[in-house]
């Protein structure tokens, strides 16, 4: 990992030191610039406006993000109307999706038909690939910079540990066969899943430019080391999470050679990590989760290593890869607070001779300051700013009840989110390790309720949406398996030694270690694979348009219906949001856009080359769920769905039938069918657009 880390903390060295670049067609003096081809559209529209009687639009003027619309009203001069982003303007009067609006006074005692068309396209106006911020918030870009000058302090003090670690002794061949395997292995297994989503939307940096990081900038700013050195496509994201998902299995290995577990414990836990269903089918995605829960797990190696130690260089690498942590995303926070309990809950075994109390309380607090400290920061620069809804208060209750029962229900029942073998080794683990190692039980229990109970969140519904919030606590869960399955092989041999009636001999054991190992993975793997076949509906949406989108030429703008819309009680989590998907860095030269809620919907000059996605929202089912949580969005997309065919001709290029998987069971019963089609504005009554 440290090698990694290194590798990262390089690449940050060559980046511009700031915390917002902006790419050609934004404004680095406005932090919510929208792109030029979004401005140009909005532009257009309004010039089609019809006017009132003696308005006259004479012309726009822009400087820099700032823009002056020109009316006169019978020959005289209108004050103009001032046109920004979001945030941009000054004591806004109209504050859009995207723009702003100013100075509107003047004009909408002259011309208030004009005005009343401009509020009514900035405020339906969407730009598909922006991300939400408040661009008031001072504290987000401070976060951004926390973000990156972590990275540099993670590379720095990385470097330190490897070049200071020359001179120490290596670890015994053994541990290191079984950490390298480990990797070796679960990364195999990642990349042999084929990659995909692990939500609707997974928004990546583009080619140029940065984005604001709505749950934590850390993810962005790793993409943006990864992007300065590597060719920035879907594989190179898609490769670096498996990879860092794959760091799983030996991070866990070295927690538990420090905790002294055998070498069999390790062997077995980082076995079922690198099959684990739910870790696998994340670590596969471009969730940011990933780079966050291996932030975690290292912070976690690191903290243990300090207090075993006392080399504090370590404590202040885990102290860095927390705060990373919880800037790459916010929710990981809360859980965060388990990882100085493990330092301070030492066995027999782990004890140091005549260690004072004080010496594991007080760099428990340090961490602990520092853990409020990066809390503060994440609060205000990222919750905030994000304006999601925090967890109910049942929520939290439900959360705390299914902490271990969740285990259970995702491993009996297809399709295996969670692995059918862990969960009864589990079982006789917390047995093995309520006589033998109680600290090290009660610090995994801690750090399982840390994370599962503030966030108000389970297995049980989430299944591999809601596991990427929990990728860290998968690694622990296993390491309650290992020593289950080291009782079982311990009374295993005792029973051949029965049998035979003499001891199986130091090869014997091997033999029978090796045994039970191949019978744990192959265990893990047969009922794996269901779970590593089953699809949701957005990721067959995904895998549609990544093999489909290359019948586009370049320049090619592809339209769909907003996914999110203001008249909705709540997101639909099914469908496939496609400008904020790796698609963008996938085809680069391709314009992916969202159409206005309508109608109209297209714009009012189509390009050369526009398609058109009719997504899965279209297919919603009309059952008791959908009409209760999403009957308003049930309606619209019924009606958009339709109509929007009526303002085009269509040539369908390809189509196919997509899971009816989905979280909230929107397409229980339905098939669920997804098209592209080539579109061209209709030139007369008699050119209908053709649907197949």
């Amino acid at each position: 990992m440290v090698s990694v880390l290194l590798v990262l903390g390089a690449t940050l060295l060559a980046l511009p030191a700031r915390a917002e670049v902006s790419a050609e067609g934004f404004a680095s003096e406005c932090l919510s610039a929208a792109p030029a081809e979004a401005i140009q559209d909005t532009f257009q529209r309004i010039m089609a406006l019809p006017r009132d009687e003696g308005c006259a639009l004479v012309g726009v003027s822009t400087e820099h993000f700032r823009t002056e619309v020109h009316y006169t009203l019978d020959g005289k001069k209108v004050a103009p109307l001032k046109l920004a982003p979001t945030g941009c303007v000054t004591n806004p009067e109209l504050e859009g999706k995207d723009f702003a609006l100013g100075n509107t006074a003047a004009l909408a005692e002259a011309c208030p038909e004009v005005l009343a068309g401009i509020r009514k396209i900035v405020g339906e106006r969407t730009i598909g690939a922006r991300t939400e911020r408040d661009p008031h918030s001072r504290a987000s870009d401070l976060a951004a910079w926390t973000s990156r000058g972590l990275l540099a302090a993670t590379a720095l003090l990385s470097f330190l540990l490897v070049w200071r670690a020359r001179k120490r002794e290596r670890p015994p061949l053994r541990w290191l066969l079984t950490a390298g395997s480990g990797f070796v292995v679960a990364l195999a297994v990642r990349w042999t899943v084929e990659p995909n989503l692990a939500n609707w939307y997974t928004e990546v940096l583009p080619h140029q430019g940065d984005l604001f990081g709505r749950f934590g900038p850390g993810a962005y700013v790793f993409q943006s080391a990864l992007r300065t050195v590597l060719p920035w496509t879907d594989s190179t994201m898609f490769l670096a999470n498996a990879v860092l998902g794959a760091l799983a299995a030996p991070l866990l290995v070295a927690i538990i050679a420090m905790r002294k577990g055998s070498v069999f414990v390790a062997a077995v836990a980082a076995t079922l990590v690198a099959f684990a269903p739910l870790h696998v089918r994340v670590s596969a995605s471009a969730s940011a989760h990933v780079l966050a829960s291996t932030y975690v797990l290292g912070a976690l190696v690191s903290w243990t290593v300090a207090t075993r130690s006392r080399d504090w260089t370590y404590g202040a690498l885990a102290i860095v890869l927390a705060a990373s942590a919880t800037l790459t995303r916010a929710d990981q926070w809360p859980g965060l607070l388990a990882i100085p309990i493990w330092g301070l809950l030492l066995d027999r075994v782990e004890r140091r001779p005549r260690e004072k109390t004080s010496a594991r309380w007080i760099p428990a607090a340090v961490f602990v300051a520092g853990w409020v400290g990066v809390g503060a920061c994440a609060y205000y620069g990222v919750v905030v700013p994000s304006k999601h809804p925090m967890p109910a208060a049942e929520s939290h209750h439900i959360a705390g009840l299914t902490v271990i029962t969740q285990y259970w229900s995702t491993s009996s029942v297809p399709p295996y989110w969670f692995s059918p073998v862990a969960v009864p080794l589990a079982a006789m683990g917390v047995v093995a390790c309520a006589i033998r190692r109680p600290m090290l039980l009660v610090s995994a229990v801690f750090f399982l309720a840390l994370a599962f109970i503030p966030l108000g969140r389970n297995l049980n519904h989430d299944e591999m949406i809601g596991a990427r919030y929990f990728l860290a606590t998968i690694p622990v869960f296993m390491i309650i398996s290992g020593f289950g399955a080291e009782i079982c092989l311990s009374g295993l041999k005792r029973a051949l030694a029965e049998l035979r009636g003499s001891e199986l001999g130091a090869r014997g054991e091997k033999l029978l270690a090796t045994w039970a190992l191949s019978t744990v993975a192959i265990a893990t793997i047969v009922p794996a694979v269901g779970a590593y076949r089953t699809t949701y509906t957005f990721q067959d949406e995904y895998r549609f348009l990544r093999e489909e989108l290359g019948k586009l030429p370049d320049g090619c703008v592809l339209y769909q219906l907003p996914i999110r819309q203001s008249a909705f009680e709540r997101d639909l989590d099914c469908c496939l949001d496609v400008p904020r998907t790796p698609l963008g860095i996938a085809y680069p030269k391709l314009k992916l856009e969202m159409l206005d809620e309508g109608p109209p919907f297209f714009p009012s000059a189509l390009p050369e080359c526009a398609a058109y996605y009719e997504s899965a929202a279209c297919s919603l089912a009309d059952n008791e769920v959908v009409r209760e949580r999403h009957l308003t969005a049930l309606r619209t997309f019924r009606r958009q769905c339709n109509d929007v065919f009526g303002e085009v001709h269509a040539e369908l290029l390809g189509e196919t039938r997509a899971s009816n998987h989905s979280l909230n069971h929107q397409f229980d019963g339905v098939e669920v069918p997804v098209r592209l089609h080539r579109v061209e504005a209709k030139k007369s009554n008699a050119d209908e657009g053709s649907r197949k």
